[in-house]
């Protein structure tokens, strides 16, 4: 019985690997390819498998990028918090977590995730995976900013809980908000081409 057990546990263990490198290579693709061109095979081969391998773990193309939506969705809520605990204390803490905000909103996970929005919009039974995964995103993420802003919603203006050492947030609108993100980070919002200065500046 033991050397049966013994040769099962490897071979769960490559599975597991194999089913994670599948799901790896399905967000890679979305990221870089888009969605239509994320086909099984496509992953399969970014993954270093067979497309027999890939089927095995997942048989159908919607139930591949179903299990990545679920992936994308824990990784994305995983980046946050491993990011925002390594983030500095003191004057810089408020821009470090613009920074690591940011960062979250313009990194791979959600260009994939982004991917998988714009087919959702055309497919209701996508829909109806995408809605609540997001809405889980949305939620951690504004309870984790909340917490390292140290910032009661609770009081009018949104001081920290103490009080001590925290200054109110302002009240801005979104898009200044995602200016000063974005400036935070010299990132140019995505529809907009970065040209040298004295020329006219072209929408993509």
């Amino acid at each position: 019985m033991g050397a049966v057990a013994a040769t099962r546990e490897p071979r769960q263990d490559r599975s597991r690997a194999t089913r994670q490198r599948l799901l790896e290579a399905a967000v890679d693709c979305l990221a870089e390819l888009g969605w239509a061109r994320a086909t099984v095979a496509v992953v399969a081969e970014r993954a270093g498998v067979s497309r027999g391998a890939a089927q095995h773990h997942f048989p159908t193309r919607e139930a591949l990028f179903t299990a990545a939506l679920e992936y994308m969705a824990a990784e994305r809520i995983a980046e946050v918090r491993r990011c925002g605990a390594a983030l500095p204390a003191g004057a810089r803490h408020t821009e470090a977590v613009v920074e690591m905000l940011v960062g979250v909103y313009v990194g791979p996970l959600f260009r994939a995730a982004a991917q998988v929005w714009v087919q959702a919009a055309a497919d209701e039974a996508l829909r109806t995976l995408v809605v609540p995964l997001e809405a889980r995103m949305a939620r951690e993420t504004h309870t984790i900013a909340v917490h390292l802003l140290g910032v009661d919603e609770g009081r009018p203006g949104g001081t920290g809980s103490s009080g001590a050492g925290r200054r109110s947030l302002p009240t801005r609108s979104p898009d200044a908000d995602c200016s000063t993100a974005l400036a935070y980070r010299r990132i140019p919002p995505p529809h907009v081409r970065v040209i040298p200065p004295g020329s006219s500046v072209g929408w993509l």
